[in-house]
């Protein structure tokens, strides 16, 4: 039996970066093949599947009204034609699916958390840094204008931390691209050393002097350990805003993303 490779499409990340770039409809269109038809060449997926936002407020949005406060809507002209796009995709045999109320980030995580004890490799085709969360050794993301791949490695260079410490990172620093502040005064750097020295968020505010020989003689940190101490409804709802969810229920299966022979 073939082995299963999975690709799922983030479909507006895709569709945004082509029509930044190129806003005539036609030529998106184009472009938009193109760039299909290379994803399909890189991954080689036996299963696939565009992943869309979902219509209406999402959950983010009622628990965090500043969230994505900061992004433009997408130009009309585009809305308008997404049907058509759409369309391309199922004629390169791929489906699409969108849940309302729920953005494409958290259907990929959910479907990627089925998968991947069932499949040889998922890819996630986006340019969205959160989705770095869900790399594991059968999970890659590809941002595919980059032509990179990002795996663990990726993340050791890029954030000098583990994969399973960057929600905790992106809790403490922010997340500008959808207007999370994160903790005033804690900075990429700062988060790092921390991490590196606590392990965890939970470690630094819960058990900070179980951690022998670690910012022992570094008032800044101890400083900075009380502020997160009176910061943490803060650190909670950052955290929730930046981890995926991993358990929408979505009523599809694998032998529903099986790639469509196309004629």
């Amino acid at each position: 039996m073939k082995p299963i490779n999975l690709l799922l499409i983030d479909g507006l990340n895709l569709i945004r970066r082509v029509y930044a770039v190129q806003p005539d409809i036609e030529q998106s269109l184009q472009l938009v093949a193109q760039s299909l038809r290379r994803a399909l060449r890189d991954s080689q997926p036996t299963h696939a599947l565009v992943v869309l936002e979902g219509k209406g407020p999402n959950w983010r949005k009622q628990l965090y009204p500043d969230y994505k406060a900061n992004r433009a809507e997408a130009p009309q002209p585009l809305v308008e034609n997404l049907p058509r796009f759409v369309q391309l995709f199922a004629e390169h045999g791929i489906n699409s699916f969108q849940l309302d109320h729920y953005e494409a980030d958290d259907v990929i995580a959910s479907i990627t958390s089925k998968a991947k004890r069932l499949v040889k490799k998922v890819t996630v085709l986006s340019t969205d840094k959160l989705f770095c969360q869900l790399i594991s050794s059968s999970v890659i993301v590809r941002d595919h204008f980059a032509k990179q791949n990002r795996d663990a490695q990726y993340v050791r260079e890029k954030y000098g931390i583990r994969v399973e410490q960057l929600i905790d990172y992106w809790t403490l620093v922010g997340d500008s691209t959808n207007h999370i502040p994160g903790i005033k005064g804690v900075g990429p750097k700062t988060a790092k050393q921390l991490l590196n020295d606590y392990d965890s968020i939970n470690t630094m505010i819960n058990k900070p002097l179980e951690v022998q020989g670690v910012g022992q003689n570094s008032a800044n940190q101890h400083k900075i350990i009380s502020l997160l101490k009176s910061s943490q409804a803060q650190l909670s709802l950052f955290h929730q805003l930046v981890r995926l969810k991993e358990d929408v229920s979505l009523g599809i299966n694998l032998q529903d993303l099986r790639l469509a022979e196309v004629i």
